[in-house]
C-alpha cells in the first residue's frame, strides 16, 4: 500500500532491482546454541533449554509486568525476564527445550 511504499522509498527502494540489492545492516545468527554456564553478559545469545519455573508479577516502580522465567540445561541454570508479556508466562509452563534468543545482562 502507499504507506509501506514510502517506507521503501526511504530506504532508497523504488523499483524491484533495488529490492533485489538491500541487504540488511546486520545478520545475527541464530544458528549456533550456546549452554548456559558458557552465556556471557553483554552478548546475544541463542540458548536451548527447558523451562523450570515461569511466574509474572507487577513491578513496584512502575507500571509493568514482569515476567520470569528459570531456564536449565545441562550446563547451568539462568533468569530470563520479559516486560510487558503477562501471555509468556501460560505459553512457557512446563515447556522443555525450548529455544531462547536475546542479550545476556548480569544484574548487579
Amino acid at each position: 500500500g502507499p504507506q509501506y511504499e514510502k517506507l521503501l522509498a526511504k530506504l532508497g527502494v523504488n523499483v524491484c532491482k533495488d529490492m533485489l540489492y538491500h541487504f540488511p545492516r546486520r545478520y545475527l545468527d541464530r544458528s549456533t546454541f550456546t549452554p548456559v554456564a558458557e552465556v556471557q553478559s553483554g552478548r546475544a545469545v541463542n540458548v536451548v533449554a527447558d523451562v523450570v519455573d515461569v511466574q509474572s508479577r507487577k513491578s513496584p516502580q512502575r507500571k509493568l509486568v514482569l515476567t520470569e522465567a528459570l531456564l536449565k540445561d545441562e550446563s547451568g541454570a539462568i533468569r530470563a525476564i520479559w516486560f510487558n508479556q503477562p501471555y509468556v508466562a501460560q505459553n512457557l509452563r512446563n515447556r522443555r527445550d525450548v529455544a531462547f534468543f536475546g542479550r545476556a545482562v548480569w544484574e548487579s
